[in-house]
């Protein structure tokens, strides 16, 4: 093997490396081509303040547009791990306490409608 390939093959392999470690950077500081480095050609769906999720593209609503959105999170600490459940691999701890309100009040509602009987089509 010549040195050029052997130089190629390390590098590949610590890519691999350093690709299979959860990454932390502040929210400000994430560029898209960081995401495209950490989770390669899929797109992380980052949380939101309910329960849901969106999927940063290149098309549509990108990560400026999430930075635009959740400005009030820039110097959050974000958590990116490629090699969790797609649901898991974005988390912005800041936003837990507001989530798991969103969570109890949803839950709430859906137990008093419940209790009268009703469905609202959330469960």
């Amino acid at each position: 093997m010549k040195k050029s390939e052997l130089r190629q093959l390390i590098k590949e392999e610590i890519q691999k490396v350093l690709n299979e470690q959860a990454v932390t950077m502040k929210l400000k500081d994430i560029t898209q081509d960081d995401l495209d480095r950490i989770f390669g050609k899929e797109a992380p769906n980052f949380p939101n303040l309910d329960d849901s999720r969106t999927p940063l593209g290149k098309i549509g609503f990108g990560l400026e547009d999430y930075k635009q959105l959740y400005s009030d999170y820039l110097d959050s600490d974000v958590v990116m791990d490629p090699n969790k459940v797609w649901f898991n691999q974005v988390d912005i701890r800041d936003m837990k306490e507001k989530r798991d309100a969103f969570s109890k009040a949803k839950g709430a509602f859906l137990d008093r409608e419940r209790a009268a009987g009703r469905t609202s089509g959330l469960d």
